[in-house]
């Protein structure tokens, strides 16, 4: 009879990572798939020992052959000397922009209205009608 072992011995051998990310990996099929042991809905789930070391094998080998090297992206980061900001000009100025640029400032966004000190009749300082604690 073949033994079977349940995920929390193979996760104290450090076969199995989380349950969680066991469940993940088991639905993108790297590690293979439990069997129930008792009722088919609820019994314990285990895997045998011939599946184990099948997982194993598979491992061993995928960790013997080399891994393909990742491309990066070089990003320049900063200013470089002898660089020059895109002047706009008006074939490539939107006319948006073209109006906050003849004006010489940008246009106010999102937090500059929300944030804008407040005018109009109604912003009058109001007496503090508020009890301050210890107040007798």
């Amino acid at each position: 009879m073949e033994r079977h072992f349940t995920w929390q011995e193979l996760h104290d051998l450090g076969i199995l990572p989380s349950r969680q990310h066991t469940r993940r990996l088991i639905a993108r099929e790297i590690v293979p798939k439990p069997l129930r042991l008792g009722d088919p809905e609820r019994g314990r789930l285990a895997w045998s020992q011939s599946q184990i070391q099948a997982y194993l094998a598979r491992k061993a080998l995928e960790s013997e052959q080399p891994r393909p090297r990742r491309q990066f992206k070089v990003v320049a980061m900063g200013k470089r000397e002898g660089a020059h900001p895109r002047e706009l000009t008006p074939e490539t100025t939107p006319p948006e922009a073209a109006d906050s640029a003849a004006a010489g400032k940008r246009k106010p966004g999102r937090q500059a209205e929300r944030f804008a000190a407040p005018t109009g009749p109604d912003t009058a300082p109001r007496p503090d009608t508020t009890r301050k604690r210890g107040a007798g």
